[in-house]
C-alpha cells in the first residue's frame, strides 16, 4: 500500500488554513474585518477625545473668568482672557491688584468657584465630571511655580497657603469620594 504524501500535506494544509480562519473570525471584532466594531472603537475614541477636549478647554476657560470676575468685583479693568488653543492653560490680563488681599481673592476665588464646581457635578450625579474639576483643581491648589495663584497667594500670606492649599484638595477629595461612592450606589 502506498500513501501519497502529497495529498496528506494537502490536507492538512487544508486542515490548518481553515483552523486558521476560524481563529481569524474569532479575534476579528465581529467577523471577516470587522469593520462594524472598527468603526465604533474609532468613533467612540474620537467622540471621548472632543468631549475631554471641551471639558479640558471649559474648566480653563472657567478659572480665568472667575478671575476677571473677582478683578471687575474690585473695580479693576479686564484686557483679555487667553486660553491656549488645546486649552491646557491660561491667563487673564487685568489691571495690578492693589493691596494683598486683592491679589489673594483674586487667586483663590478660582479655586473656590472650580471647586463649587466639581460638588454641583457630584450632586448632580456627574461622577466622571465631579472627579476631572476635582483633580484638575487640586493639582492648581498644589502647584506653586512662579506665576500660579499658589504663588501669588503665598507671596501675600506666606506659609498660610499652605493651609489653604491642604483644605482646597481635602475639600476636592472629599467629592471625589462622594461622586464615586453616589455612582457605585446607583450601579447596585
Amino acid at each position: 500500500m502506498t500513501i501519497n504524501l502529497n495529498t496528506k500535506r494537502q490536507t492538512n494544509m487544508q486542515t490548518n488554513a481553515q483552523t486558521n480562519m476560524d481563529i481569524k473570525t474569532k479575534t476579528n471584532f465581529g467577523g471577516e474585518g470587522g469593520t462594524d466594531v472598527h468603526r465604533q472603537v474609532i468613533t467612540t475614541l474620537v467622540i471621548a477625545a472632543m468631549l475631554m477636549f471641551a471639558v479640558n478647554y471649559g474648566y480653563v476657560l472657567i478659572h480665568e473668568v472667575a478671575h476677571a470676575a473677582v478683578v471687575m468685583m474690585f473695580g479693576g479693568h479686564v484686557y483679555g482672557i487667553n486660553v491656549s488653543d488645546l486649552g491646557m492653560g491660561g491667563y487673564t490680563e487685568h489691571m495690578i491688584m492693589k493691596t494683598g488681599a486683592e491679589i489673594v481673592l483674586v487667586s483663590i476665588a478660582v479655586l473656590f468657584a472650580t471647586s463649587l464646581l466639581a460638588i454641583i457635578f457630584a450632586l448632580a450625579g456627574k461622577c466622571l465630571l465631579a472627579v476631572f474639576v476635582s483633580i484638575r483643581t487640586s493639582v492648581y491648589a498644589i502647584d506653586y511655580a512662579q506665576g500660579t495663584d499658589m504663588s501669588n497667594i503665598h507671596c501675600v500670606i506666606g506659609d498660610l497657603s499652605i493651609v489653604l492649599s491642604v483644605l482646597i484638595v481635602a475639600a476636592n477629595l472629599a467629592c471625589i469620594c462622594y461622586a464615586v461612592r453616589n455612582r457605585q450606589e446607583k450601579q447596585t
